[in-house]
């Protein structure tokens, strides 16, 4: 009977353990959940949060393109160095009080690489107005979007990287978008198109120069504030051998164009803060929409079957080709 009793004893105690063990069980896979759920919500906002970012940053970088495109063709036909030129002289100037508060030593140590930056990016955007005022903006917008394709060409000339099949098909289609775009034709209006082509190649040494020299970190007001003010340095000389005096209305409207590109680079960044690049890509598409609609309201153009052909082109190779490095950067 005492044994009984025991081995009683010792089986409730077993019991006693597995109920024990099975509430901490519970209580772990009840943590694990709760963890992952928060990972999981926590990215999900984020996405969203750096979607509306990227979303910001298509529709001001449209809003920007129209006000180039009507300071051109005004009255006093601004000729696109000027409009240029106030772009960076408005954007610098509303800078200049957060540059102070904010001032570090450190954003004048390499100042010759904000130079650079700086005197590329100006000569980038003067071919990019000139194409905007000639062109309807819709197509503009097409032939940017071939910058990353430019990137990757340059990328393996200058940077020695390896030029995969994905990056052939990705070339391939991209210059193929493009001459649908145009209707395979060079001529007349159309070759108003190398304009835009050489802006777009310049926009990839720009890029291919930041990775090349861009080896600190700098503040967020240094990387918006140095390169806009040695954009503006850089084309004071052309300006005041092109002067021409804007209206009242157009300083205004130069004065937002200024205003506007700063809130753009700030949309960009916040973007890129928020979440992987490679995945908020697509978004960067709707800057398509955003100027097609713009380009109806103000101008009454629409984009042509070409343009919108091109772009079934275009879009699909770019985005191959960023979520193709994007794996590839995580594999290795």
């Amino acid at each position: 009977m005492l044994e009984f009793k025991n081995v009683s004893g010792r089986s409730s105690g077993v019991e006693h353990n597995l109920a024990k063990v099975r509430v901490e069980s519970s209580n772990l896979f009840a943590r694990s959940y709760f963890k992952i759920s928060s990972i999981y919500i926590m990215k999900i906002h984020s996405f969203f949060k750096g979607m509306f970012w990227m979303l910001g940053m298509c529709l001001t970088s449209s809003v920007n393109d129209v006000i180039v495109k009507y300071s051109g063709l005004s009255g006093s036909h601004l000729k696109d160095i000027n409009i240029l030129f106030f772009r960076f002289f408005f954007a610098t100037l509303s800078l200049i009080p957060l540059f102070i508060k904010h001032f570090q030593l450190s954003a004048f140590k390499k100042n010759y690489v904000h130079a650079v930056r700086g005197g590329l990016f100006a000569l980038a955007m003067l071919p990019w107005c000139y194409s905007l005022i000639q062109l309807p903006i819709p197509l503009v917008i097409s032939v940017g979007y071939l910058t990353p394709i430019f990137v990757t060409i340059l990328a393996s000339l200058i940077l020695k990287e390896s030029f995969s099949i994905a990056r052939w098909v990705s070339v391939f289609l991209g210059f193929f978008g493009v001459a649908v775009s145009v209707n395979f034709s060079f001529t007349g209006a159309n070759a108003s198109i190398f304009v835009a082509l050489l802006a777009t190649f310049i926009f990839a040494v720009l890029d291919i120069v930041n990775k090349k020299l861009l080896t600190q970190k700098e503040s967020f007001i240094s990387t918006m504030f140095m390169p806009t003010m040695w954009s503006c340095i850089w084309l004071l000389p052309l300006v005041i051998l092109n002067w021409k005096t804007p209206s009242l209305s157009e300083f205004f409207m130069l004065f937002i164009l200024g205003i506007g590109s700063n809130i753009m680079f700030f949309c960009l960044l916040k973007a890129l803060d928020s979440y992987e690049m490679s995945a908020l890509q697509p978004f960067k598409y709707s800057e398509t929409i955003f100027s097609c609609i713009a380009s109806f309201l103000c101008f009454n153009q629409l984009p042509s079957i070409n343009v919108l052909f091109g772009l079934g082109f275009i879009i699909p190779a770019t985005l191959y080709l960023t979520f193709h490095e994007s794996r590839a950067i995580k594999k290795s």
